[in-house]
């Protein structure tokens, strides 16, 4: 597994990868950076986590195919009480999952653009990985023609052998281009 530094580089390459030329700036394709905090559910004593991460989406008409990274970063846990106490470090894990996007508006120079997206990725987390399910929806609002901002909510899911259960809901707060 990636060391801390590395885990939170990876996001920023991704998107300098995904960064526009000037002849993609005209077609149908779209680069976002977001980061926001997580609320975990079934996690034991980790509740609240921050993540930071990148990507980007194929946009035809109303409908599109994307993908992103993300790192979620866990900080510390202490706890202490008058009969017992514990402690956890911080720790890390990456995100990658791949989405399908419905756009309620077609492609428009500037305005707000609200989506759906719904899909499924991987979660790396030391030497264990788990598979994931997420949804979730925002708004795009396009300032000009290459530039916007993206405020989103997604949920992921994690299957277990107890049924489905919820691992994150992430309120993401970031940057679209193209």
């Amino acid at each position: 597994m990636p060391n801390t530094r590395q885990l939170l580089v990876l996001p920023f390459i991704v998107a300098g990868m995904l960064l526009p030329t000037r002849s993609f700036a005209q077609g149908p394709g779209m680069g976002y950076a977001f980061g926001g905090p997580l609320e975990f559910s079934n996690l034991g004593e980790r509740s609240i986590a921050w993540s930071v991460g990148g990507g980007g989406e194929h946009v035809v008409d109303s409908t599109g195919v994307g993908g992103d990274v993300e790192v979620v970063h866990f900080p510390a846990v202490n706890f202490r009480s008058k009969t017992y106490g514990y402690s956890m470090p911080p720790a890390n894990a990456a995100l990658v999952s791949g989405n399908g996007y419905h756009h309620f508006s077609k492609a428009a120079s500037n305005g707000v653009r609200p989506f759906l997206t719904a899909g499924g990725g991987l979660l790396l987390a030391g030497e264990a990985s788990a598979p994931t399910f997420n949804a979730g929806g925002g708004l795009d609002w396009w300032a000009d023609r290459r530039t916007g901002i993206r405020l989103e909510v997604r949920d992921q899911i994690v299957p277990s052998t107890y049924g489905l259960f919820q691992l994150s809901l992430a309120l993401r707060v970031g940057l679209i281009f193209r």
